[in-house]
């Protein structure tokens, strides 16, 4: 099997910020600190209605987010819950395990992180 990756060192709100993304075939990986360690573990799922296999309507899809381990921040799951929801619509990958852990929980941080694992898509 072969992973794609794609692996981000940037400077955000004057944090050392690692991004790290895998495409596990089913699954989507990403990787986010501040720290250079994993502090909360969250699994995000889509369900989409389908018909025939098929997607029909990805804007009626219901999105899963649950705390696996660790504590449960707000910032966290808005940011799984962003992600799940455009990794789906863009794709058929209909599940992300997001390993994060970061010192500035803002807005700008969170929204930077998103743009960041968007604009480099791994699936």
């Amino acid at each position: 099997m072969v992973v794609n990756m794609f692996q981000s060192l940037d400077n955000v709100e004057g944090l050392p910020t690692l991004t790290v993304c895998s495409n596990f075939g089913n699954q989507i990986m990403i990787f986010a600190t501040q720290y250079g360690r994993v502090g909360t573990i969250i699994g995000a799922e889509a369900n989409g209605h389908s018909q025939g296999g098929y997607r029909v309507d990805s804007t009626r899809s219901i999105y899963t987010v649950k705390v696996l381990f660790g504590m449960e921040e707000p910032a966290y799951i808005v940011l799984a819950r962003q992600l799940i929801e455009e990794i789906f619509r863009s794709s058929n990958k209909s599940s992300i395990l997001l390993a994060i852990s970061l010192k500035n929980k803002s807005a700008h941080c969170i929204r930077y992180l998103k743009d960041t694992i968007m604009a480099n898509r791994t699936w």
